[in-house]
């Protein structure tokens, strides 16, 4: 169980860290605030879904 949830949180941060990366490089590139505000709207929600699924996973293993 410990396992799992250190899994779960490990790939939570890798989600996160790699979308902050991707914002950097990305306004690196280009001056557009809109896009980056969807770029990092985009990066909360896939780990929103990831933390949702992760939590189903868990729950069914009881």
């Amino acid at each position: 169980m410990k396992y799992s949830k250190l899994i779960i949180t490990t790939s939570c941060l890798f989600v996160l860290i790699a979308g902050i990366i991707g914002i950097i490089n990305f306004v690196e590139q280009n001056n557009r605030p809109i896009f980056v505000l969807i770029l990092g709207s985009i990066v909360l929600v896939l780990q929103q879904i990831l933390l949702r699924a992760a939590k189903n996973k868990l729950i069914n293993f009881h």
